[in-house]
């Protein structure tokens, strides 16, 4: 809001909606020749209730001029296309008492409010047997916690999960076998876009068992990239082995229609080692686990310096997203290159400077995704690898609903609440919006 006049100011209330809920401490205001002012640095001139915000001076200050803003949070429902919410207006009043006043509180401008974007992350069920109970996990992104997500095996209710902390979970045992599509859906509301993700699973009668053994490459040496083969037993595309060095996880990869699944291992100590292998299974056949004989990992080569390498965490994005990926090799002064993969698939290979080695990913798979980074030495140098996961999310799409208060496909959507359409100009009365931003 801003007053220009030559007159004293001594009260002026900026009304709002009741939905729109105000941030504390945003109010900021001045009049001529004064400092701007704010609920810390003036805090007997400010006041608010549930319909406005107001600044008071018993002595009046000078309008010329006089500005006041502040900002809400929205929490208001989605409002009809072609019509909007009114955004409030402003009182003045210029004299300590009496009704010399202007304005109104209703002369501001129309606002339009869309629901919030939602979007639903389904991680990859198991495949079960008939009767076999698994759990349904999903992400709710934007979602209210107690909002319901619920859950369809083939189009019929199966149940429903209410949201905590922004996930939900449903159990569920099928009764009958084969290809089964799971729907999670969370309905549109009047604040909240609808969104959906699908998943399917296979339901066998009764699961074949399978075995896993594994495959150590040569003699193992400290410092050198060696390869790890495991094959499972039926044969046949489907499932992942986990491979494990002495207990800890090296990585995990995806069964080949020839039933192997291969990983690079670069061993740091020359000890006795077991390497273990676990199968998660696949549709019809049960998981399994194997293990090769123990072996003595042999010492680097004489005059190799040893190295050491981190992976800096990856922030959580959107599929279609730019993300980072940058490696830290030490010592500094190690020369090589550093590849990048997600699981079986290279991102890509960035040349070793200063010991810092940076790529460009954009993921084309959401879920949760092992980033793992080999660096390959070109000098007399150890390789070395480092391992960080990340959350990679469904886009979350703002809704263009036609009726958005009647959805005739409540879970067909994705949208936003939170953004005001229009901008905060001249009100219908002629004066001006007091809301210099409004937050989502």
């Amino acid at each position: 809001m801003r007053e220009s006049g030559g007159y004293l100011l001594y009260r002026v209330r900026d009304f709002t909606p009741t939905c729109l809920e105000y941030v504390p401490d945003s109010a900021r205001w001045q009049a001529t020749g004064g400092d701007v002012a704010s609920e810390a640095t003036a805090a007997g001139e400010f006041s608010r209730t549930s319909e406005y915000v107001q600044f008071a001076n018993g002595g009046g200050v000078t309008a010329r001029p006089f500005w006041m803003t502040a900002e809400y949070t929205v929490k208001c429902d989605a409002t009809q296309p072609n019509t909007g919410l009114n955004a409030g207006g402003t009182w003045i009043k210029r004299a300590p008492g009496g009704n010399d006043e202007l304005g109104n509180r209703t002369m501001g401008p129309q606002i339009s409010v869309q629901r919030l974007g939602t979007s639903l992350l389904f991680h990859q069920p198991v495949n079960p047997q008939v009767n076999q109970q698994i759990t349904f996990n999903v992400d709710a992104n934007n979602v209210p916690d107690s909002s319901e997500v619920a859950f369809t095996a083939n189009g019929q209710p199966i149940g429903s999960g209410a949201v905590s902390a922004g996930k939900a979970s449903l159990q569920w045992a099928p009764t009958a076998e084969g290809v089964t599509t799971i729907r999670a859906t969370f309905a549109q509301t009047a604040t909240h876009g609808g969104s959906s993700a699908e998943r399917m699973v296979t339901v066998s009668p009764v699961n074949e068992d399978s075995a896993v053994d594994v495959d150590v490459a040569g003699t193992p040496k400290v410092g050198q990239t060696s390869q790890l083969t495991a094959s499972v037993t039926p044969a046949g595309a489907g499932g992942t082995v986990e491979f494990l060095a002495n207990g800890e996880t090296i990585g995990e990869r995806a069964v080949r229609a020839d039933g192997t699944a291969t990983i690079n291992w670069i061993p740091d100590a020359a000890i006795l080692t077991t390497i273990d292998v676990k199968f998660s299974g696949r549709p019809g056949v049960n998981p399994s686990a194997g293990a090769a004989p123990a072996f003595t990992v042999e010492a680097a080569d004489p005059g190799a310096q040893a190295t050491s390498m981190t992976l800096d965490p990856v922030a959580s994005t959107t599929v279609g997203g730019n993300v980072s990926l940058t490696a830290t090799v030490s010592p500094t002064n190690a020369t090589g290159s550093v590849t990048f993969t997600d699981g079986d698939a290279v991102i890509g290979t960035a040349i070793v400077t200063n010991g810092v080695a940076t790529i460009q990913w954009t993921p084309e798979a959401e879920g949760v995704r092992t980033i793992r980074a080999e660096f390959v030495p070109s000098g007399n140098f150890h390789a070395t690898e480092a391992r960080t996961q990340a959350t990679i999310t469904p886009k979350v799409v703002d809704p263009v609903d036609p009726d958005p208060t009647d959805p005739t496909d409540p879970g067909a959507g994705t949208g936003s609440l939170g953004s005001l359409t229009d901008s905060l100009g001249v009100g219908a009365g002629g004066g001006a919006s007091s809301l210099s931003s409004l937050g989502s």
